[in-house]
């Protein structure tokens, strides 16, 4: 049985229990991950008592409302516990498409939406051992590893959320103009959240001064290893920063059941980067009304 829910009817609790039991299980999903990047803005589907789970964040407008896919959550759509419930993915659209007007919505990897738009991602399963993946690393990778391996930059976690914002805000922001203040204040509340339950780590790239070159926070929970928000300062792109910064986190979940989900991108250099580490292209549905 479908449900379609208001945010204030959704068991938080059976909810999160779903999406810990998923098959296709992304942090995104979860209920108080929902509550920071919409504001709590969220209806949901729910099938069979929170055996399968559709979120639909809502942004209300004067005379409308739009579901839309929010800042900082790359896929969502249908997690299922079992995977017979994926069979139900149409009715899941059928029901939305009846309550809302205007859709712009991701849905995941596992999901199978025939005719619909499709974006991109690269995974790298981190399954073999470090020898093994990095002997799949591309020229640019390998020469840019012993370039910056040369210029004495430490990888640390050593870096505080503020800090880290600040550093985003500064080397990304510019490039990233849709971005307002608020969102960055969103983003610091996220990372803080996730850091303290254990669902993300913040690491960095410093020169021999101390000074950030690189810095990435990544989403961690189950198997998926999530490269969320990074950023490069001029000095960090010169040397090849990011690359060993990445190379260094990847070497850390070497031989684990971690997949590296890069999110992206639909921009030719940026996935050219990822697929220079082994990434491989995957396609996921957008819901368009």
């Amino acid at each position: 049985m479908l449900r379609y829910l208001a945010n204030n009817d959704i068991d938080k609790l059976q909810w999160d229990a779903c999406i810990d039991d998923a098959v296709n299980a992304m942090p995104y999903a979860y209920s108080w991950y929902l509550d920071i990047v919409t504001m709590g803005k969220w209806d949901a589907i729910v099938i069979d008592n929170y055996q399968a789970v559709f979120p639909v964040p809502v942004k209300s407008f004067l005379l409308y409302k739009k579901v839309y896919q929010p800042f900082f959550v790359q896929q969502l759509g249908l997690f299922v516990r079992q995977e017979k419930y994926f069979s139900m993915l149409q009715d899941c659209v059928q029901l939305l498409q009846e309550k809302q007007k205007n859709i712009y919505l991701h849905l995941n990897t596992a999901n199978e939406l025939p005719g619909a738009k499709k974006r991109l991602t690269h995974l790298l399963s981190l399954h073999e051992e470090y020898a093994l993946i990095a002997a799949e690393y591309g020229t640019a990778v390998k020469k840019n590893l012993k370039l910056s391996a040369k210029q004495l930059i430490t990888i640390s976690n050593a870096i505080n959320v503020t800090s880290f914002v600040t550093f985003i805000k500064r080397y990304v922001g510019d490039k990233a103009k849709e971005l307002k203040e608020k969102d960055f204040q969103t983003l610091e509340q996220l990372i803080e959240i996730c850091m303290k339950k254990d669902k993300g780590f913040l690491c960095c790239a410093k020169n021999t001064s101390g000074e950030v070159l690189s810095a990435v926070f990544f989403l961690h929970a189950k198997h998926s290893l999530i490269y969320l928000v990074a950023g490069s300062s001029q000095q960090g792109r010169k040397l090849q920063a990011m690359t060993l910064l990445l190379d260094n986190v990847i070497r850390q979940f070497a031989h684990t059941h971690t997949i590296l989900d890069f999110e992206g991108s639909m921009i030719p250099g940026i996935a050219h980067f990822y697929k220079s580490f082994g990434g491989k292209e995957i396609t996921f549905p957008v819901l368009i009304k």
